[in-house]
Formats: C-alpha cells, sequence, structure tokens
C-alpha cells in the first residue's frame, strides 16, 4: 500500500501534493486524445505541471482566497487540474452539471457569487445567451476547446490562450482543514437551487473512513463516467483514489460505456444501480443475436455479478464500500459484447 496519510494530508489540495510526491511517475489518468484518437496517460507529475500553470493563471487574475470558481465540464483531466488548482490557492469550487437548463447554471453562478466560469465547448456559452444579465459578477470566462470566431465578449477566451507556458512549483493554502472547499448546489426540484457549503475536513474525513472498509489497492484502475459535478462521484472516484494512488481512466461519454469497459479494462467502477441495469441489459440485447451456448454461458457468469448489483441496490445509501464494485466480470461482457 502506498496510501496518504490523513495525518499528513488533512486538506485535499495537501492530499494532491502528497500523492504527487509519494509517486510522481505513477500513472494517474487515462485520457482518450480525440485529436490522436487514442488513449493517453498522465502520471502525477504531469498533472501537478499544469496544476502549477492553472495556479500562476489563477494569481494573475487577481483571483484571492475564498473567491468563488465556477466549472462546467463534463469528466476529465482538466475537471482534476482546474480543482487543485483552486484548492491549493484557497479558492472555493462552484461545480456545475454539464446537462443543466442554462438559467439554473446561471442562477447558480449569480448566487455563488462565482468570479471564473470554465466550460468546454463555445455551444454552451451560446446556450447563456438569454440569460448573461445574470453573469455580469464575473470577471473571467473560459472555454476549454477553440472559439468559433472572435469571442463577443472582453472577459471571454480560451484556456490555451490564457494559461501561461511555464509555471512554478504547486502552491498550498495551507492546512487549514476546516476552510471552505466547495459549494455543491442541490437540483432545484423544489425550488431554486440550494448551496451546499462543504470543508476539507467535510469531504477528507469521509474519504479515509470509507477508505478503512473498501477493498482496493494503488494497482487498481477505476473507469470514471458518473458526473463529477456530484458529491459522490468526486468524493470516491476522485479525492479517494488520490488518497490510494489508483488510476483513473475517463470514459468518453455514457453511450460508449461498454466499448470503453472493453478497451480499458477497468478494475473498479463506481456507480448506482441503475448504470448496472442498463449496461447488462445493453449486453443481454445483444447476445440474443448470439449463439444458444452463448447466451447460456452468459446466463452462468451474469448470476454473480447480478447478485453483486442487488447488494448494491440493497445498499446503495450506506458505506462507499458498498458501491465500489469489481468490474472483471463486466470486462468480459463488455469484450463479448463488443466483438463481431
Amino acid at each position: 500500500m502506498n496510501f496518504v496519510t490523513e495525518a499528513s494530508a488533512p486538506t485535499l489540495d495537501a492530499v494532491f501534493r502528497e500523492r504527487v510526491r509519494l509517486s510522481p511517475d505513477a500513472v494517474a489518468y487515462k485520457e482518450f486524445d480525440e485529436r490522436q484518437g487514442a488513449w493517453r496517460d498522465y502520471t502525477w507529475a504531469q498533472i501537478a505541471h499544469e496544476v502549477a500553470r492553472w495556479q500562476a493563471a489563477f494569481v494573475r487574475e487577481g483571483l484571492k482566497p475564498g473567491d468563488r470558481v465556477a466549472l462546467m465540464l463534463k469528466n476529465c483531466t482538466a475537471w482534476v487540474i482546474f480543482d487543485q488548482a483552486a484548492l491549493g490557492l484557497g479558492l472555493v469550487v462552484v461545480p456545475l452539471y454539464t446537462m443543466d437548463r442554462p438559467d439554473n447554471a446561471a442562477y447558480i453562478v449569480n448566487d455563488a457569487g462565482a468570479k471564473l466560469l470554465l466550460f468546454e465547448h463555445p455551444a454552451q456559452w451560446d446556450a447563456f445567451a438569454g440569460v448573461r444579465a445574470q453573469l455580469e459578477g464575473l470577471q473571467r470566462i473560459l472555454c476549454l476547446k477553440p472559439l468559433n470566431g472572435a469571442p463577443g465578449d472582453p472577459r471571454l477566451t480560451t484556456v490555451a490562450e490564457w494559461l501561461p507556458v511555464t509555471a512554478g512549483s504547486l502552491a498550498g493554502a495551507g492546512n487549514d482543514p476546516d476552510r471552505l472547499a466547495t459549494i455543491i448546489y442541490t437540483s432545484g426540484t423544489t425550488g431554486r437551487p440550494k448551496g451546499v457549503m462543504l470543508s476539507h475536513r467535510n469531504i477528507v474525513s469521509n474519504c479515509f473512513d470509507a477508505i478503512k472498509d473498501t477493498d482496493t489497492a494503488t494497482s487498481d484502475l477505476l473507469l470514471s463516467f458518473l458526473p463529477l459535478s456530484h458529491v459522490f462521484e468526486r468524493t470516491v472516484g476522485y479525492y479517494q483514489t488520490v488518497i490510494m494512488g489508483c488510476t483513473v481512466a475517463y470514459c468518453r461519454s455514457i453511450p460508449q460505456l461498454v466499448e470503453d469497459l472493453a478497451t480499458v479494462r477497468p478494475t473498479v467502477l463506481i456507480s448506482v444501480p441503475r448504470i448496472y441495469e442498463r449496461v447488462y441489459a445493453g449486453i443481454k440485447a445483444s447476445l440474443e443475436q448470439g449463439s444458444a451456448l452463448k447466451r447460456r454461458l452468459f446466463g452462468v457468469v451474469s448470476s454473480a455479478p447480478r447478485a453483486a448489483a442487488g447488494g448494491a441496490r440493497r445498499t446503495c445509501f450506506g458505506r462507499c464500500s458498498n458501491v465500489w464494485w469489481r468490474a472483471r466480470r463486466w470486462r468480459g461482457w463488455a469484450a463479448g459484447c463488443a466483438s463481431p
């Protein structure tokens, strides 16, 4: 075991810095590179270098400890880099759901008092056209992908243009576990979304308590597909993996989940029962086109995972260990489903 200890890292950014110190050359993340058409590995040292670049840009932007910064990204290394850069400077991270309504997202940005917003595609900014009056408090707006033509707003630029080429070492905002780390907003189904303020201690203590009952090792590979904007994936599929030194691969999308399972071959999945049921149903439907022998073999192999999924359904509101579910049999199913 090469886990970060609670004594050495009382804050989330301290956890990250300690992980970088313990295993700088180990693979931290796997992500599909759309330009190269292949999966790419990133070591902890490479991620730390990018975090330092973001921190230098945040400082140049004039952001101070306690300032709110928002992001609207799918799961990716940029999400982690943004988050760790902000936490290391004492900034407060406000995550937004990528599929949220523009008026809902704008309300959250305004209510939280965010000074900076990061999103992925120009289309996301276009969607804010009718609610931009609520975004006047933003001093900087960043797009991860190239823009379509001129920005049209002096605050708007691309990440590539905004980030410095080089940066110094990682910054740390001190080891006070009670400082505010993030504000996570409710879905707003019973009215306007409400912000839940979580300290570093709130999240770090949950991580270390859950790890005590989690059957996971540094050698594990996790496929992440639940949204990092939700506290469940963010805690168990992100911060906990930093503590343990696991490698995380980011699924390209839910429709490509089965294909990514076959390609990445993870040993751990974190999910809610409904996702497992959808994957199971999809694979089973594809087997209807196969031989009777293949269907019978699948029924035998799948009996144990189905029992495990049932257990997760009964205990999904209990310990995190109950929703960490081994994926070795799922890898076989996905490979069989993906093959002609």
